[in-house]
């Protein structure tokens, strides 16, 4: 007799816009404070950056979790632990990355680095739950 296979509908929230072109100076980031995610497994966030022409480096989307809201991980453990994304790089370009955040913690902190010591770039971050 074959088993039965069982199929679970995904329950997805409708998208959230956290901002939209948003600056980032040279070295600097943008970030996100995700809470309520409570019954949820995972984050998807859609990140779009806009390198200036003069540009010379990427950017890099790293994910900080927190018990608390108030003590995250710090950026270089999220590095160690392989919580983050670079992407591509064209100077003058746009990029656009879909992640899979998986939610280990009630609190997640979404950062977009600017990678690029000179220049500045714009971010765009959106967001679904999965249930």
């Amino acid at each position: 007799m074959l088993g039965r296979i069982l199929v679970l509908p995904v329950d997805r929230t409708r998208p959230v816009k956290v901002f939209e072109n948003r600056e980032v100076g040279p070295g600097s980031h943008a970030e996100a404070l995700l809470s309520g995610l409570g019954g949820y497994s995972a984050i998807v966030a859609y990140v779009r950056v806009r390198y200036s022409p003069g540009a010379s480096e990427g950017a890099r989307v790293v994910w900080l979790y927190s018990p608390d809201g108030a003590n995250f991980d710090s950026v270089e453990e999220a590095l160690s632990a392989g919580n983050c994304e670079s992407l591509t790089f064209e100077a003058g370009g746009t990029r656009q990355r879909t992640l899979l955040i998986p939610i280990f913690a009630p609190y997640v902190k979404i950062l977009v680095e600017n990678l690029d010591p000179g220049e500045s770039l714009f971010a765009t971050l959106s967001y679904i739950l999965l249930r």
